[in-house]
């Protein structure tokens, strides 16, 4: 491959990572992204050889979310057409198994995390120009996304809530904030693993950047997991504790700030609230085996929106049960002991935000796959180890 050519196939990666971004945390319909989905396919044909030897676990979590869907049919009325919401949910497990043979899982991490500082970092310069000239973000184009407007010029966009009030916190690129942390925070987690390779000035700058921009979103999901990583990075290696001080004492005004917004959540309730719904799907719906549907979910909604759980476990309990639900656990726990930092970022942010889009998906099946060769290397070398003890007793 020539120089040329290894920088046209990084600008098609990189850009290809942005679209999964948009894909997990952008504010697009699920009908308006098939585009999207067609266009990476279109250009991966070629890496298709890995839906020749599908992991069996894969298979099964495919074949649960079928069956729910099918059993879902039942709940088709004449004011409840049959819902597609399924396919949203369904879609990234099958598109990703195509993407997986493209990619080995450090690679994936490199990419998306380079992808993830210039986002991180665009999305701050978006924050200086909102709090400067707050006229110049109102006259940026529109889109509609689930009942509110987005003032957005593509990198960085600003909600307007359904009472006209701006939100004052970093969105990015996402359609909220909670769900942009995720990706300020897999570029940290990533750079933390990281750490032992990039130089120490290169490598303060990206802590800057990525907890700046946690700070900004001022979600407390992305808070609580930008502490875990960080804490969990000293005990790796002492060493990131000096990097971790100076960004922390360069970031201090706004962390006191911060404190005192989320202890505002904690008094008016707007934190517990959002698992109030979480407990009530579980304490009212958990003995459906099969969950009750994306069809029956919309006809329970309609009338009881208690059932409206912000978490993506109850949601997905909901609509396709326990069978897919112990499958996904297993595939995420699958991340451990070894990408355990990944597995804070995406455990904990699935905790308050439901965003199974194809970047979520796709570390899922990159870590298991690493698994799934390492464990067949392993056994390949005691294979030959006793071939070899074989032969000495010969």
């Amino acid at each position: 491959m020539t120089t040329q050519s290894k920088e046209q196939y990084k600008f098609l990666v990189y850009l290809e990572i942005v679209i999964l971004f948009l894909l997990t945390v952008g504010p697009i319909d699920p009908l308006k992204q098939i585009p999207l989905y067609l266009v990476v396919l279109l250009v991966n044909i070629r890496s298709f050889s890995w839906y020749k030897k599908v992991p069996v676990l894969v298979i099964l979590i495919i074949i649960s979310m079928v069956i729910s869907m099918i059993i879902d049919i039942s709940n088709v009325s004449a004011d409840n057409p049959y819902s597609l919401a399924g396919f949203a949910y369904l879609i990234p497990f099958l598109f990703c198994i195509s993407l997986i043979g493209k990619y080995n899982k450090e690679d994936f991490f490199n990419y998306s995390e380079r992808v993830s500082f210039i986002l991180c970092a665009l999305s701050l310069l978006g924050v200086v120009v909102f709090f400067s000239n707050r006229d110049l973000i109102l006259r940026l184009p529109t889109i509609t996304y689930y009942g509110r407007t987005i003032h957005t010029c593509g990198f960085f966009g600003v909600i307007k809530t359904q009472g006209y009030v701006l939100l004052m916190r970093n969105t990015g690129f996402a359609f909220e904030p909670g769900a942009f942390q995720f990706v300020a925070n897999l570029g940290l987690a990533v750079t933390i693993m990281n750490s032992k390779k990039t130089k120490k000035m290169w490598l303060i700058i990206k802590y800057l950047i990525y907890l700046l921009t946690i700070i900004t979103t001022q979600s407390t999901t992305g808070i609580i997991i930008a502490a875990v990583l960080l804490l969990l990075s000293i005990f790796k290696n002492k060493k990131n504790l000096i990097f971790a001080l100076i960004v922390l004492g360069i970031s201090f005004g706004a962390i006191l700030r911060l404190i005192d917004i989320q202890a505002s959540k904690l008094d008016s309730g707007a934190l517990s609230s959002r698992f109030e719904n979480t407990l009530y799907v579980l304490n009212n719906y958990s003995t459906h085996l099969f969950g009750v549907g994306s069809t029956g979910y919309n006809a329970i909604y309609s009338s009881n929106m208690q059932i409206g759980s912000w978490d993506l476990y109850t949601n997905l309990l909901l609509r396709f049960g326990w069978p897919f639900i112990l499958l996904f656990a297993i595939l995420l726990l699958k991340m451990l002991p070894k990408d355990y930092l990944i597995f804070c970022v995406v455990c904990l942010t699935l905790m308050t935000e439901s965003i199974l889009g194809p970047m979520v998906v796709m570390i899922l099946y990159l870590c298991y796959k690493t698994k799934l060769e390492e464990k067949k290397y392993e056994k390949s070398v005691m294979d030959l180890q006793c071939t070899d003890r074989r032969c000495m007793q010969l």
